[in-house]
């Protein structure tokens, strides 16, 4: 039998799995340094298995997010992490200067809005 919230914690696996990619961590160095195994934490990832919420608090004072980001998307229908976003988010961290960022980040913006 299903679990009645298990799409909210695969959306939360979700959003644990791209931040910590994004910042280019492996599961086991997150696994260590929150005292967790490595299998717990891809079951986590995954959606198998629920986050108490001091799990989650961990996770965000360790990832550098507020809980909150873990939920973003979560109404929206069409709100999955995919590799090409993963790989944008890391290019896009990559770009030292600060006004670069900005004007692309401006554009993606301008874009998205379009018609």
């Amino acid at each position: 039998m299903a679990r009645p919230n298990h799409n909210i914690d695969i959306h939360v696996g979700s959003r644990l799995r791209l931040r910590r990619t994004v910042m280019g961590l492996s599961q086991l160095a997150v696994a260590r340094a929150l005292l967790i195994s490595q299998q717990q934490l891809n079951k986590y990832e995954n959606g198998d298995n629920a986050m108490n919420a001091t799990r989650l608090y961990q996770f965000g004072q360790f990832l550098r997010v507020p809980v909150e980001y873990f939920f973003e998307g979560l109404e929206e229908p069409h709100a999955s992490s995919d590799r090409e976003s993963v790989a944008m988010m890391r290019a896009f961290q990559a770009i030292a200067n600060p006004l670069v960022r900005k004007r692309l980040a401006d554009m993606v913006r301008a874009l998205s809005a379009a018609k």
